[in-house]
């Protein structure tokens, strides 16, 4: 929950709600991070691996939201180093984040580090205006700027 506050500050931790569940950290704009820790999440096998990643896509539909992102503990990495658990998410996700174009790809799921996750998010322009990057074009928006410079 700490590493997510300086990028979604109105992040918080949700209630469980059974088969209903919303996520463990929301208030996010249009993600929730579902968070696993323990033994499991250190060794975890592809099917586990597919059933949390499911489960979070449908706590994000619970939710209202378009994301739902697991975040997994790592081994050797406890919680004051949480920037470096691995955050794990389907690759048209993944696309649709960076290009804004959402593509079907089945399941194919993407690694990076929580850390590297966020400022990608950042850098996308979906923080603190989550859901819609920030401004509508940011790479003209940079060109623009270079030529005042």
């Amino acid at each position: 929950m700490k590493q997510i506050l300086p990028y979604f500050p109105t992040a918080e931790r949700l209630a469980l709600k059974g088969e209903d569940d919303e996520g463990d950290i929301g208030h996010c704009g249009d993600f929730i991070f579902e968070v696993k820790g323990g033994k499991q999440t250190k060794q975890v096998g592809d099917v586990l691996l597919k059933t949390w990643m499911t489960e979070a896509r449908v706590e994000a539909e619970n939710r209202g939201v378009s994301f739902g992102v697991l975040v997994l503990q790592r081994a050797g990495f406890g919680a004051p180093r949480a920037r470096r658990w691995w955050v794990w998410l389907d690759a048209e996700d993944f696309a649709e984040l960076v290009t804004g174009i959402w593509a079907p790809s089945g399941f194919v799921p993407i690694r990076m580090e929580l850390g590297d996750f966020l400022d990608l998010l950042a850098d996308q322009g979906y923080t603190p205006s989550v859901g819609r990057p920030v401004s509508g074009d940011l790479e003209n928006e940079e060109t623009d700027a270079a030529a005042q410079g």
